[in-house]
């Protein structure tokens, strides 16, 4: 067992003394029986005591046993533009992005991620971490963009950002950049089609998932209204343009993929998980486990004791 402060001990030792120097001088001073007054102080110093212990964080080390940690560095470039949001899947085409992305992290444990997403502009949400709960946070936080700002899809946006990220993989010794570009590669905009074969050096595996149906969805916004066209003034159907996820999986080396179910991925997945188990390392994790709520019930109790005295005789 050892303690971790969550203030500094050369603060709590002072505070926790004189606190529990001016209880007692209280207590002592009132005009009750001796008696009286040391079952007072007893019961009001255990609860100073523990509460001082809690706040010195009884901790034991703890060792994990032998995992795998992969030398993978897997990014997730997520298209949320409104399109993304149209009704044409199980759920909204992002409901099956974010089931999908949730399947592969548990899939390729181990592994470092990242993801980055992007409408009107690219933003890097989390660049690689083994911090798997910060990484699905931020998947979860995808929300609608409002449509009032939307400027138009364009497949290029996210360029600069995969670079970057793919680039500091290269720089490390013995990693593999792997890549899913999740998309329904419907371009809205002016822009034409970018090519994304320069970034196929960097990458060894990975694959662009299609989301979406020729017959296409329509689409609510973030107050659940839907989108309407402004030209024809009818609710905006937005369909799948497989020609471009084709195109920037070709330009990336990697293979493209139209989901039709939750585990349209798993083919790929087999090859990718084989390049993590080739190059696995062992490492142990050190944790701390509290133990504080060891402490905390005899102190609840004993505020409750002290409530029911205070209450009865309206004192301390």
């Amino acid at each position: 067992m050892e303690f971790r402060p969550i203030i500094n001990i050369w603060i709590l030792i002072p505070v926790f003394a004189a606190a529990l120097v001016l209880v007692f001088i209280h207590i002592f001073r009132r005009n009750e029986k001796l008696k009286t007054n040391i079952a007072s102080a007893v019961r009001v110093g255990l609860i100073i005591a523990l509460a001082f212990v809690i706040m010195l964080r009884p901790s034991k080390e703890e060792t994990s046993h032998d995992v795998f940690l992969s030398n993978l560095d897997v990014m997730f470039v997520v298209d949320d533009t409104i399109s993304m949001w149209a009704n044409d899947m199980n759920g909204t085409r992002m409901d099956e992005a974010k089931r999908d992305i949730n399947y592969i992290m548990e899939e390729l444990a181990g592994a470092n991620f990242a993801l980055i997403t992007f409408d009107n502009y690219s933003e890097i949400r989390s660049p690689y971490t083994q911090d798997v709960d910060d990484v699905k946070d931020n998947i979860d936080s995808i929300s609608v963009m409002d449509s009032y700002d939307a400027t138009g899809t364009s497949m290029n946006t996210p360029y600069n950002d995969i670079e970057s990220l793919l680039k500091s993989t290269a720089k490390k010794k013995n990693r593999q950049a792997i890549v899913f570009f999740i998309s329904d590669g419907e371009i809205t905009n002016d822009d034409k089609l970018m090519d994304f074969s320069s970034l196929k050096q960097y990458i060894k595996d990975g694959a662009v998932l299609g989301y979406g149906t020729e017959e296409g969805g329509t689409m609510q916004d973030e107050y659940g209204n839907y989108v309407y066209d402004k030209e024809t003034n009818k609710k905006g159907i937005s369909k799948i343009d497989e020609d471009n996820l084709k195109a920037i999986a070709k330009d990336l080396g990697i293979s493209y993929i139209h989901v039709d179910n939750e585990h349209s991925a798993d083919m790929r997945l087999s090859t990718i998980k084989s390049l993590a188990k080739s190059v696995a390392t062992k490492q142990h994790l050190i944790y701390y486990t509290d133990y504080y709520w060891c402490f905390a019930l005899p102190l609840i109790v004993l505020l409750v004791w002290e409530f029911i005295v205070v209450a009865t005789k309206k004192r301390l």
